[in-house]
């Protein structure tokens, strides 16, 4: 019988997620008084993310053009790749001469329209070309040209669904055109798509859930006259809003039919029931999350200013469900004694466990002892941890701490304490559950999975509290973010800075008052469509940062784009800022369409059986490969 060690999972991030999205997942007009508090907050709200539109606009309204422009129309991007090293430590210098001298270029092709991909690939690496190295790919032919074979590789889609049927699988609905639909994105949707769930969350929320006041608020330190408007949800209500977006999940048609869409391509077309998948993963999120309690609801305060969100405040308290955890099952030989490994291999002849598997390890009577010798044992052969007689009981049982304190009258090792209770272990977000041998009719062992079911009591709670406050400057705004659970406090810092110069955010993290984390941009956009940044990204703690600064510049026409990037990275011990970066050139424009290539000569494996495709490459692609190879070395030798 083997153990079974399971874990009984809290969904903590899915509770607080879902909790606080409750606060925002809501639009509609309503006449009463009450309603007319719900209209505010939901209006609120709906100024918030206006403001993040307006701000990616403001900052980046050129990048977003051009992607949308390459995303409607056939396009063109040519991206150089090199690496330029000054001093990296522990580099031999004839590699970073190699390095300074090597370059890798692409050269892309897309119609997204017309389903065609083209990725044209160029290297020198120290001094050996690589060229007429392609892919492509349409609605129905996959295509390669390698530089070392004459003519091009062929295999169409109807070719590796037979050769998949030959091996014994099936692709299902495969097609080569999910390759263009990778985009999270379907028809449908759209703004009335997502109404429609604005629309479902407001109805769910009562009227009476919301209240409306006018105060004079302090809000970072100046006092201010403010709407305050406040959400107060109870805990049936929090799971009501919430199961009703998941039970209309279940059957929403549009996002079936995206992640339909993404799992062929994921999983090569294999035959997966995903809706079904879909629909049960729902269920479990809902099972989990109806077991979680908060106590205390969910509070949530806008204090609003000339239209816009100046201090919000969130409170709630999840605790994780009462349920039953699974707890292994000591393994046991046919007269009952522990095995470790699951086996009675482990075991001297009368049934003692032995660590190692050997009988080497035990005194004359069997009883493991751990060095592989007598000398910590009893005289009644009982294993005493630390080689001596001291950590026994008057009966030779081992007590862990080399007292008697930790044991029973009985010798029986224990905790210092009689309770009998299940222990709760978290490890990244899970509870394990911890058995308790005591809890009579709650064990409910299965000989097959080798666990016994346990009852766990509610753990710990989770308290959080959320304050944002803004301050608004002559050039933009600073936020302050706090968060507060079980005595961590987690701090971030939003600076916003519009001026003639350009753009100037900088964003702090702190945690427990050490900064761990900093992103800082710095953007001058002119009118002509070009652009000067230098983005720098700070993470970890201190003496441990590392960075990473990214410059560079940028010009975007109505038909092309070029820009140019230096990314320079600065970590303790390794590398510094001045001695290795990466360097990119891109130059993108649209084009009239996707010059494929030229397949009037090529070589279809879709013709072949997977015993010539194997037998071809091993001979004729091999041995092309070997030459083209060997002249890359020579080429190299000559530098």
């Amino acid at each position: 019988m083997k153990g079974n060690k399971k874990a009984l999972k809290f969904p903590l991030q899915l509770a607080t997620a879902s909790a606080l999205a409750v606060s925002t997942l809501a639009f509609g007009m309503s006449a009463e008084a009450q309603s007319e508090a719900k209209d505010a907050y939901i209006q609120a709200e709906e100024n918030e993310a206006a403001q993040v539109t307006t701000y990616l606009e403001s900052r980046f309204q050129t990048e977003m053009d051009w992607a949308e422009q390459t995303a409607n129309n056939a396009s063109e991007s040519l991206v150089n790749l090199s690496l330029e090293a000054n001093g990296v430590p522990d580099f031999d210098p004839q590699i970073e001469s190699i390095i300074n001298s090597s370059y890798l270029e692409f050269l892309a092709q897309q119609d997204m329209n017309a389903q065609q991909l083209l990725v044209d690939v160029n290297a020198n690496i120290g001094g050996a070309n690589i060229d007429d190295l392609a892919f492509g790919i349409d609605q129905d032919t996959l295509i390669a040209n390698l530089p070392f074979y004459d003519t091009p590789l062929t295999l169409t889609e109807d070719g590796i669904k037979r050769l998949a049927e030959e091996n014994g699988e099936s692709l299902g609905e495969f097609t080569f055109a999910d390759f263009f639909a990778t985009e999270m994105t379907v028809e449908g949707l759209d703004e009335e798509y997502f109404t429609r769930y604005n629309d479902l969350v407001y109805e769910t929320l009562a009227d009476e859930s919301f209240t409306s006041e006018e105060v004079e608020e302090e809000i970072a330190g100046v006092s201010q006259q403010a709407t305050v408007l406040t959400m107060q949800l109870s805990e049936e209500e929090i799971h009501e809003v919430v199961n009703v977006v998941l039970e209309e999940l279940k059957n929403d048609e549009v996002i079936i039919e995206m992640l339909v869409s993404q799992a062929q391509v994921q999983t090569a077309g294999q035959d997966v029931d995903v809706q079904q998948e879909f629909v049960d993963s729902i269920d479990e999120l809902q099972t989990e999350f109806s077991e979680t309690q908060f106590p205390q609801g969910l509070t949530s305060t806008l204090y609003v200013v000339d239209d816009q969100v100046l201090k919000r405040e969130v409170n709630t308290e999840i605790v994780a469900p009462e349920g039953t955890g699974s707890a292994p099952v000591d393994e046991t030989t046919e007269d009952g004694t522990e095995v470790e490994d699951g086996t009675e291999d482990d075991a001297t002849e009368d049934g003692t466990e032995v660590e190692d598997g050997t009988e080497d390890d035990a005194t004359e009577d069997g009883t493991e002892v751990e060095d592989g010798t007598e000398d910590d044992a009893t005289e009644d052969g009982t294993e005493v941890e630390d080689g001596t007689e001291d950590d026994a009981t008057e009966d030779g049982t081992e007590v862990e701490d080399g007292t008697e304190d930790d044991a029973t009258e009985d010798g029986t090792e224990e905790d210092g304490t009689e309770d009998d209770s299940a222990s709760i272990g978290t490890s990244n977000g899970q509870f394990a559950a911890q058995s308790s041998e005591d809890d009579e009719g709650e064990e409910d062992v299965t000989e097959e999975e080798g666990t016994e079911d346990v009852p766990v009591e509610a753990s710990d709670s989770v308290v959080l509290n959320y304050v944002s406050e803004t301050a608004l400057t002559e050039t933009g705004s600073e936020t302050v973010y706090t968060l507060e659970a079980d005595g961590s406090v987690l701090e971030g810092t939003l600076s916003l800075s519009e001026g003639a110069e350009g753009f100037n955010d900088l964003f702090t993290l702190v945690a427990d008052g050490e900064e761990v984390a900093f992103v800082q941009l710095d953007k001058a956009n002119a009118d002509d469509g070009s652009s000067d940044y230098t983005y720098t990204f700070n993470v970890g703690p201190t003496g441990e940062k590392v960075e990473i600064v990214w410059t560079g510049s940028a010009t975007y026409q109505a038909d092309s784009a070029t820009g140019e990037d230096r990314i320079t990275f600065s970590i303790p011990d390794v590398v510094t800022h001045d001695q290795l970066a990466v360097v990119l050139t891109t130059e993108s424009r649209l084009i009239n369409g996707v010059e494929m290539i030229d397949t009037s000569n090529s070589t279809d494996l879709s013709e072949m059986s997977s015993a010539e495709i194997e037998t071809f490459f091993n001979t004729e692609i091999a041995e092309s490969f070997n030459n083209w190879l060997m002249n890359l070395f020579s080429q190299t030798q000559q530098q």
